[in-house]
């Protein structure tokens, strides 16, 4: 069966600082205006310049990126020009639509499987794989915190094109309004995550 096809549309943001426990509430500020928003829509996390004191800065380029089927591309546009309650007032400027790259190797800065132990994370990200049909080898990375939810980072090698579009389309474990399981193209074996990978054992 043809997949749909799932964009994502990069949002120019204009804004000092935001909390750093943002992920809930900007999920619940976009739905407010895009109330058909379902699971095939992600928010990637917002790339961040520095934190302290529970407020987090950005720069002029942080994007709002969701990741979403393309034809809902235009309805989500309405969210052009709109303010949303960060912390802090954030204005959304104009977007841009951009196609998934299909790379053999990406990365998810953190994914929930709600499972604490790295063995037991791993083997739920396998058997999710395998429900897809999907051929990978699993590196899992830094172990991740956001309020009472645990999980890692995780890098995915040896995709063919087909079976990294649909990971990227379709991500992995719970959370993906709040930033989690959203993966992109990673060139490095090197860095997972925040740039020290935890463990090197590969599962396949």
């Amino acid at each position: 069966m043809k997949m749909t096809k799932v964009v994502d549309l990069a949002f120019n943001l204009r804004g000092d600082s935001i909390i750093d426990e943002y992920a809930e509430i900007l999920a619940s500020e976009l739905y407010d205006v895009l109330p058909w928003m379902d699971q095939t829509v992600m928010i990637h996390p917002l790339k961040r310049v520095s934190r302290g004191q529970g407020i987090t800065l950005i720069s002029r380029h942080t994007r709002l990126l969701l990741r979403l089927p393309q034809v809902r591309s235009k309805d989500a546009l309405v969210l052009c020009g709109r303010q949303i309650d960060l912390g802090s007032m954030v204005s959304i400027g104009q977007a841009v639509e951009k196609d998934l790259v299909p790379a053999a190797t990406i990365h998810a800065s953190f994914v929930d499987q709600d499972q604490v132990e790295e063995q037991a994370f791993l083997h739920t990200c396998q058997q999710q794989l395998n429900d897809m049909a999907i051929n990978a080898q699993l590196v899992a990375g830094l172990a991740k915190k956001s309020g009472a939810t645990r999980g890692y980072s995780l890098m995915l090698a040896g995709l063919s094109p087909e079976d990294s579009y649909r990971v990227q389309s379709l991500g992995l474990g719970q959370g993906h309004w709040f930033g989690r399981g959203v993966f992109i193209p990673h060139k490095s074996t090197v860095a997972v995550g925040e740039g020290i990978v935890k463990s090197s054992a590969f599962v396949k």
